[in-house]
């Protein structure tokens, strides 16, 4: 029931905020369920781990602060 209340959510997040930015949100995901398992379960971070979640992160940055053009429709 959750995850239906969840879809519900994503789905106007996504509606709201245009598909294009708030979907590159979902790729930091991993990494910050990684941390939620850190703190609560011990889970163990190597250095590689660390550095593709920076990585992710510029990524997620520069796509979300991007400019968007709208492509011309021919009607």
């Amino acid at each position: 029931m959750s995850q239906l209340f969840g879809f519900f959510l994503w789905n106007k997040g996504l509606a709201i905020g245009g598909i294009a930015r708030v979907s590159q949100t979902q790729l930091l995901q991993p990494f910050i369920t990684l941390s939620v398992a850190y703190l609560l379960l011990g889970e163990a971070f190597d250095v590689l781990t660390v550095f593709v979640a920076i990585a992710v992160a510029m990524v997620v940055f520069v796509g979300k602060n991007m400019q968007i053009k709208a492509l011309a429709s021919n009607s």
